[in-house]
């Protein structure tokens, strides 16, 4: 088990309990305009659907609920975060 993983966990409930959703995993909308002069004239830094798309993917392989971007029950289980269960169904 990763150290790592379980305090990704821990922090993602805290902001959840927080108040803090997946509609706050955003980037500020400038990174999503189009490039003026430079060798990327026009061409757009990061497409928004794009980024939503790799979001969900993310939230996917963490183990969380692509919708919400809360940790699954059952992977607070295997990283030995049960007792953080009841934070996840308020």
């Amino acid at each position: 088990m990763k150290l790592g993983e379980r305090s990704i966990n821990m922090a993602r409930i805290f902001n959840y309990r927080e108040g803090f959703t997946s509609q706050d995993d955003t980037l500020p909308e400038v990174f999503y305009h189009n490039f003026k002069g430079g060798p990327l004239d026009g061409q757009g830094a990061i497409n928004k659907k794009d980024f939503q798309k790799a979001l969900r993917l993310r939230y996917q392989m963490m183990g969380w609920n692509p919708d919400s971007g809360i940790p699954d029950p059952a992977k607070l289980i295997e990283l030995g975060l049960d007792w953080l269960i009841d934070e996840v169904k308020r």
